[in-house]
């Protein structure tokens, strides 16, 4: 096989006849071809020594002999040139061609061709051999392993060849799996390293025993860094952890902790315990003598009293006051000590001196301050306890009904759903008539009574228990995620996300009566209910009336919800219910949610892992693919030629020629000549409008705030034939109705759409595949659509242009403000602009985040209505929530509608409903994950789009995610997943389906493996990551450097860089012009930053699940009030907060003052967007509450990835409104507290013991607080 091989490759060159341009390249890799398709049935592999020259070189990547590239950056080679002559090493497989060991070599006198060398065969071994040893040196990817075998003492690999689960580091003790190959030219068989593994592992609970910022170690045996860390976390000498330790030798540590999740802090419980017991024996009087005690007061806000507390001595020996001072941070203190003045005070033996204070009532909410009274052998202690309130601003809220939400919850059983779903029920009548043929259905994929049963039991249970009694019946969920299992355990999961939904849904039963209006029957429902929070169009309700006695009868009836309100329920019954309904019927009503998007994940799961593969699912390894193209960067000086082709010989330039197809039919010729005036006169270069000032630019633009035009000519072209364009793509009458063959053109032949009616179900397929044929290797000029983008940016789009490491997704992790979305636009624009047989598909999780794409999309070139498809959903359409300027390019897909090119339906707000055959030909589609589902239905093949983008893909669960996936093609196919995991990650209903993972995105899961995982020592130029897989944006355009860098401490390990000014920015005049009018100011100028502390009461109304918390309520309308009186508008103010309730609440109290409020609503809202200032009302202030609350993650309190985004989105300061006391028990809001404490930016009540220790003399005190470092002025004061 090797000889005929060698001999179609070989032989001299000068003796070959001239062959055309572009023949030779084919024929090589066709012959490439030929010889992988030889070897597949093989299951050895082999490799050939080669020598030839150098053909193509870049930065990246050379080319030997037009037929065999390799990348630059894997050899030691530094002045590589065109024309050299190098040797290497070939590796065949079924799959790819590799080249490795490449060297220049010396020319000989008489220069012989590589080609015509023979080759000499080296056989690999099937069977593997195991060396273990310790890691000595890591240089970059390269390792070199110090082994026990006598044989193989050192091996040296690169990492890219090897499987791996782990990012090793030099000191671990590992186990290499190897291949030896056999050579007849050595006495020895050369080592090829399979895979790295580590010779030990275990998990433990420990204690953080050391900790210097960067590294630390665990029980005095175990070491660890932040990056092995979980997101957020700031460790402390003293916190419990749990760790997953490898076998390490390092200095006198014997592991190594690749990953360190906090628990319960050690010192937590017991610290408590002895504060308090230290704070009660200060509160007792001592030595004879007695301090007065301090009556609980209720203050006005701005009042001052005086309060007088009586030292009285009873003893026979004077006693003397050392001092008296407040354990509190003095900066935010509400007390002072007026009087005595002079220190130390004597008190006479049975006598007694009188203190005065003065409090201050400066912040609303209760504070408690506790004074210290030394004496010179003991102290004694007395507690100021307080409540400010302010009557003025309180009558304006409304009073609440007080206590807790008054609805009961059914109780939700399996016994009790089964029941529901007996009997005959009548359909209702949906929005839009079901097809009547489907080409491709669905699996139904049913829950089964067993997990039903399992999961809802008629014995209530923990969820511990409920745990285990699941797993018994869905026994893979006592595994962990592998590729074993992953099916498997990803359906279970979404059983328990399925019966998790019908138990939410069950708590809603009722007993209602409906009214009529128009061809809707209305269910008045109580505002903020889960019935408007749960609920959405496409949901049923099942009604069943009641007869006298109170039974139910046996008919009953589907109503579909068509509308949900803030109060109101819109429903369709069928037409016989509605005629006998009259308004004094009663009705037993139960809920019930659509399957139809469970069904197709649990679909997508089974197509990803049979077309996919596991390799995609679980990547352990990185094979470099050859470039889908070579990039280069256009020569500035040459921009402007090439943007616009030059007329040769009279010729018409192309874009102009298909200007001119595209004017109506029977356009005259005068309509023509218009045409190409206009074309001449508006020649010219794209134009960028900057909207960011001058003396900011040495910072760099923000990319976000640019935006991009094509030509003046295409903008008054399209705008004059915007109309006809839309009419000939839906409404043409050669399209209209028409079946048989589609419009044809580049990549738009007829489609191998899969068979009607093949059933996916567990045996699923996509038969069909289309043939797409994107030629490699093609050296392209880039041009920039957003001449802004940093080069970071720029790095991202060629990677993924290049696309090495195809078909891995790649990765654009894009944290808060960094211009992510800006760069996935312009990824899409040169994809569609470089590679034109590409057909790309973009999907997002929401429908806001598709329109943002879309009019990015619009906005950056003149996009041709048949490239670009923006798919919708017909309940989205109702809603009539789409931008006018995205209508024109938007459909939606028909179903039922096969062999029919152009609009199958009426329109509805202009958008029309269309079928697979013009939905097919687009080249750009951008829908939801949702919706992108209906592909499946309408029978679309496997491989029709080349490249599937993925916005917001840390929002979505694995299982959605993975619907588009499967469209992919298999060898030219490429994902790009954007996100960043770190923020809102997917709304999980069930926390047995969040425990076991489904809360954790495939973005976050890969990140969080090798070969994705950040190895800083690697990768230091990219920011810890492998180019080829994962580019992170750093540079944050949004927010000044003193507020960016509390994020990116607790969540982006110190990477990000503030592109804001502090001096000149608009930002830094904003602080400025807000002044001294907010606490903690300096230098004329408000702080970024600040702690607001409210010990508040979180509160409920009767027919509310939500709460709100007064007091924050009245402190967040304050600070507004004050940023209004400084020219501070409401729309640069956002107001964040977890429930509703409170929202409300706010936005009540503004009205009845009069004053505009700003926008106030979620952590969900805000997410993407960003404001000048940004208030937070963190609500909760009852410890129990917060159990409630860290249980189902909800609110801020145990939720990273919450506070996350809420402390990201300001731009020039940030307020936070909150309890610290309460704050404090988590570990990521203590590091918020001590960050704003340490950095002067807390005010408000008093902090707790851990933030602001209290000044013993007692040795057992001090040691609580050993590692509480006071401020200058507190030193000072005591």
């Amino acid at each position: 096989m090797w000889g005929w091989f060698s001999n179609l490759i070989g032989g001299s060159r000068s003796s070959e006849p001239k062959i055309p341009d572009g023949f030779e390249e084919e024929l090589l890799r066709k012959l490439n071809q030929r010889f992988t398709e030889g070897m597949v049935n093989s299951q050895d592999y082999r490799c050939i020594p080669y020598t030839g020259k150098i053909t193509h070189l870049n930065d990246r990547v050379a080319v030997i002999d037009k037929q065999y590239y390799f990348h630059v950056q894997n050899t030691s080679m530094a002045c590589l040139k065109v024309g050299d002559t190098v040797s290497c090493e070939v590796f065949f497989n079924d799959v790819e061609t590799l080249v490795k060991k490449v060297r220049i070599v010396e020319k000989p006198d008489t220069e012989i061709d590589g080609a015509g060398r023979i080759p000499h065969e080296i056989i690999r071994r099937n069977d593997l051999y195991q060396i273990k040893g310790t890691i000595v040196k890591k240089i970059l990817r390269d390792i070199t392993v110090e082994s026990e075998d006598d044989q193989f003492p050192s091996i040296t690999f690169n990492m890219d060849s090897v499987v791996a689960e782990f990012m090793p580091q030099s000191g671990d003790v590992v186990v290499l799996n190897c291949t030896l190959l056999e050579n007849p030219g050595k006495a020895d068989p050369d080592v090829v390293v399979e895979e790295i593994r580590p010779e030990n592992t275990l998990t433990e609970s420990g204690i953080v025993t050391g900790w210097n910022s960067v590294t630390g170690n665990i029980n005095h045996c175990a070491h660890f860094s932040i990056q092995s860390c979980e997101p957020g976390y700031q460790p402390s000498k003293g916190d419990k952890v749990l760790a997953s330790l490898i076998r390490s030798n390092v200095e006198h540590f014997c592991w190594r902790a690749i990953q360190v999740i906090p628990q319960n802090r050690a010192s937590d419980f017991h610290a408590m315990k002895a504060t308090e017991k230290a704070r009660k024996e200060l509160m007792n009087d001592k030595g004879g003598v007695e301090v007065g005690t301090v009556p609980s007061l209720q203050l006005v806000m701005g009042k001052k009293i005086s309060v007088f507390v009586d030292v009285a001595n009873n003893s026979s020996q004077p006693q003397q006051v050392v001092s008296c001072v407040t354990s509190s941070n003095v900066t935010s203190s509400q007390i002072q000590l007026v009087s005595p003045e002079k220190w130390p005070v004597t008190v006479k033996p049975l006598a007694r001196k009188t203190f005065e204070f003065k409090i201050n009532a400066q912040f609303l909410g209760r504070s408690s301050e506790l004074f210290i009274w030394s004496f010179e052998n003991f102290q004694i202690a007395r507690q100021f306890e307080f409540d400010v309130v302010d009557p003025e601003l309180a009558s304006n809220q409304r009073v609440p009904t007080r206590g807790k939400y008054d609805g009961k919850r059914n109780e939700v059983t399996a016994s009790k759903l089964l029941e529901q779903a007996s009997g005959v029920i009548i359909p209702g009548r949906r929005s839009f008539s079901p097809a009547a043929f489907v080409p491709v259905k669905l699996g139904q994929f049913a829950l089964s009574e067993k997990v039903l049963t399992a999961a809802l039991p008629e014995d209530k249970l923990s969820l511990n228990d409920l745990m285990i009694n699941v797993s018994e019946v869905l026994p893979s969920l006592k595994e962990d995620l592998s590729r074993g299992t992953y099916a498997d355990r990803m359906h279970s999961l979404l059983y328990l996300e399925e019966v998790a939904m019908l138990k939410q849904v069950g708590e809603l039963q009722m007993e209602v009566s409906f009214r009529k209006i128009g061809d809707c029957l209305v269910l008045d429902v109580p505002a903020l209910s889960p019935y408007t929070t749960k609920l959405v169009a496409g949901d049923m309700l099942i009604a069943s009336p009641v007869d006298s006695s109170g039974t139910g009868a046996q008919n009953k009836y589907e109503g579909i919800i068509h509308k949900v309100t803030s109060t109101q329920l819109w429903l369709q019954f069928a037409e016989d219910f509605h005629e006998f309904f009259t308004g004094s019927s009663r009705f037993n009503v139960s809920f019930v949610t659509s399957r139809a998007s469970l069904r197709r994940m649990h679909q997508a799961i089974n197509l990803a892992t049979k077309h996919l593969g596991m390799p995609w699912l679980f990547p352990s390894s990185i094979h470099s693919r050859e470039p889908q193209i070579i990039v280069e960067d256009e020569i500035p000086g040459e921009a402007k030629e090439s943007r616009i082709p030059a007329s040769k010989s009279g010729q018409i330039p192309e874009k102009l020629l298909q200007l001119m197809k595209n004017l109506p039919k029977g356009s005259t010729p005068e309509a023509m000549k218009q045409l190409a005036d206009e074309w001449e006169k508006s020649k010219g270069e794209i134009k960028v409008e900057k909207t960011v000032r001058a003396e900011q630019l040495v910072y760099g633009p923000d990319p976000r705030k640019l935006s991009v035009q094509g030509p003046s000519s295409d903008l008054s072209i399209q705008k004059r034939l915007q109309t006809p364009v839309a009419a000939r793509t839906f409404e043409s009458e050669k399209w209209q109705g028409h079946r048989g063959k589609g419009p044809r053109g580049r990549g738009r032949g007829r489609m191998n759409w899969n068979r009607y009616g093949s059933g996916y179900g567990v045996h699923c397929t996509l038969d069909s595949e289309s043939n797409v044929n994107i030629q490699g290797q093609q050296v392209k000029k880039i041009k920039w659509f957003n001449q802004g983008l940093n080069d970071q940016q720029k790095d991202a789009v060629r990677n993924v242009l290049v696309g090495e490491a195809r078909p891995l997704p790649y990765i654009l992790f894009g944290p808060p403000g960094t211009g992510k979305t800006v760069t996935v636009v312009e990824t899409i624009l040169q994809l569609y602009s470089l590679i034109p047989q590409s057909r790309l598909l973009v999907a997002t999780p929401s429908n806001s985040a598709a329109d943002l794409i879309t009019e990015r999309i619009i906005s950056c070139t003149n996009m041709k209505q048949k490239d670009l498809l923006r798919m919708v959903g017909y309940h989205y359409l109702e809603q009539g929530r789409i931008n006018a300027s995205i209508v024109p390019y938007s459909a939606v897909p028909d179903v039922k509608a096969i062999h029919i090119y152009g609009a199958s339906g009426s329109s509805h707000e202009g958008v029309k409903m269309c079928g697979r055959e013009l939905l097919g030909h687009h080249r750009i589609t951008v829908g939801t994950l949702g919706c992108l589902g209906l592909l499946y239905n309408m029978g679309f093949p496997r491989g029709h789009f080349t490249h599937v983008i993925v916005d917001e893909a840390g929002q979505a669960t694995e299982p959605e995610v993975l619907i588009p996936m499967v469209f992919l093609h298999k060898q030219f196919g490429q994902v790009v997943l954007a996100g960043d995991p770190l923020q809102l990650g997917p709304v999980v209903t069930s926390r047995l389906a969040a425990r076991c993972g489904l809360q954790e995105s495939l973005l976050a899961r890969l990140l969080s493996r090798y070969p994705y995982a950040k190895d800083s020592s690697s990768f230091p130029d990219s920011w810890g990551y492998d180019p080829r897989l994962v580019t992170k944006l750093v540079f944050n355009y949004r927010s000044l450097p003193k507020i960016l860098r509390l994020p990116s401490m607790l969540f982006y390990d110190n990477d990000l860089i503030s592109n804001v000014c502090e001096e000149t920015s608009e930002e830094a005049l904003v602080l400025r012009a807000i002044g001294n009018k907010i606490p903690c100011s300096s230098n004329g100028s408000a702080p970024p930053i600040l702690f607001h502390g409210v010990r508040g009461n979180n509160e409920q109304e009767a027919d509310s699940h939500s709460w709100f918390n007064p007091q924050e309520m009245v402190q967040v309308v304050m600070y507004l009030v004050t940023l209004y009186s400084q020219g501070i508008t409401s729309d640069q103010i956002g107001v964040i907060t977890p429930y509703q309730l409170q929202s409300n609440k706010i936005r009540f109290m503004l009205e009845r003052m009069g004053v505009e409020a700003p926008k106030v609503g979620s952590v969900e809202e805000f997410q993407g967007q960003e404001r000048m200032v940004i208030i937070v009302s963190v609500v909760r202030s009852n410890p129990e509450e917060i159990t409630y609350d860290m249980q189902r993650s909800l609110g801020f309190v145990a939720n990273a990835r919450r506070l996350n985004v809420a402390l990201s989105r300001a731009r020039a300061m940030l307020i936070i409104v909150g309890n610290p006391h309460l704050l404090s028990l988590d570990m990521h809001w203590r590091s918020v507290l001590r960050f704003c404490v340490n950095n002067g930016g807390y005010v408000g009540c008093d902090l707790p013991t851990d933030s602001t220790p209290v000044q013993f003399k007692d040795e057992s005190i001090l040691q609580l607080h050993e590692n509480f470092k006071p401020t200058k002025e507190r030193k000072e004061k005591i």
